[in-house]
């Protein structure tokens, strides 16, 4: 029963970092202006989507926002 004990804390102790990791992987996450060729619209992409152009490829959700805004293919669709 000790040795269950022991193993359990072991493993809460080791998970513990996991509960945090969707917001820290998401922000090491490169992400994508991806244009779809049917559609002509642009949109930030975190996985490449078969089928679209990737434009681009950014640190964060912000900068492939900024640098879509620029992008004269994007230009006039919500960002």
């Amino acid at each position: 029963m000790k040795h269950f004990g022991i193993l359990a804390a072991l493993l809460i102790c080791g998970a513990s970092p996991l509960f945090g990791a969707p917001r820290e992987v998401l922000n090491e996450t490169p992400h994508y202006v991806g244009l779809d060729p049917a559609t002509h619209a642009c949109a930030v992409l975190i996985v490449k989507t078969e089928g679209w152009k990737i434009m681009g490829t950014y640190k964060s959700t912000e900068e492939a926002k900024e640098a879509m805004a620029r992008m004269k293919e994007c230009q006039g669709q919500p960002v």
